[in-house]
């Protein structure tokens, strides 16, 4: 069967009496094995260099997501296309997971085997200035095996004067901690983040001061004089501007006096 592997489709797969392979039609190799006991087990196929069958086991469909199961995948994808053999990086991150490797030495890994690929420029500038400032203080030099929930719980103590920056600086190492597992740095199920909250947050509400009113009149005008934008475009942010109206509003043609 090959299709698009997804939560929906491993949630309504059919069990029969022997197991058989479900294949994903977005990336070569990527597959899910269904046992007649309903267990479902992601892998990825491959051909070595000597053109040996390989098969690497991902995880097991419940203790993982599909899209990170697939994400993982393309890695192994992308090994292959540079010429490397993925089962062996896997088992040298095994190895490496024996010995002690700090907080810091595993985040540049985390860094560039995932943020610099799936996170925007702006993202990862952003988190850089909480890393910097806020997490490798804290656990940079930390054993990463060692660093449990109470550590995190510590971490969130640490910056409840500044909520959104925890929150946000949280969301980054919870990811880490989740990848540190799947690449076998941690053992699983061991995520120190797991069952902790973040702070809640309170929506702000700001209002453009008399001078950036001023300011932002002479840009459009501006944009209007040098023809850069549509006339509605300007006629909208004006309209906005000047009565407070909201996306969230229904606005309709009755409420405009003509």
């Amino acid at each position: 069967m090959v299709t698009k592997i997804t939560k929906r489709v491993l949630d309504t797969a059919k069990l029969t009496n022997k197991a058989y392979e479900i294949w994903d039609a977005e990336v070569k190799g990527f597959h899910v094995i269904v046992t007649p006991s309903g267990r479902k087990t992601f892998y990825f196929r491959y051909y070595d260099a000597n053109r040996k069958n390989q098969r690497i086991k991902i995880g097991v469909f419940g203790n993982i997501t599909c899209d990170i199961a697939r994400e993982i995948s393309k890695s192994f994808a992308g090994d292959l296309a540079k010429g490397i053999d993925p089962k062996k990086i896997k088992e040298d991150s095994k190895s490496q997971a024996k010995e002690a490797i700090s907080f810091s030495h595993f985040f540049e890994k985390f860094t560039k085997n995932y943020r610099l690929i799936h996170h925007k420029s702006s993202t990862i500038k952003v988190d850089d200035y909480i890393i910097k400032l806020h997490i490798f203080p804290f656990f940079g030099d930390r054993n990463l095996n060692e660093i449990n929930s109470k550590d995190i719980m510590e971490f969130k103590e640490s910056l409840k004067h500044i909520p959104v920056t925890y929150n946000k600086g949280f969301a980054v190492i919870h990811k880490a901690f989740e990848l540190s597992e799947l690449w076998g740095y941690r053992p699983k199920n061991s995520n120190p983040c797991r069952g902790v909250q973040k702070y809640p947050e309170q929506k702000r509400e700001r209002f453009l001061k008399i001078e950036e009113l001023k300011r932002l009149e002479e840009i459009l005008q501006d944009e209007e004089f040098l023809q850069l934008k549509s006339a509605y475009v300007l006629g909208a942010i004006r309209m906005l501007m000047y009565t407070g109206c909201r996306m969230s509003l229904t606005l309709k043609w009755e409420y405009i006096p003509r």
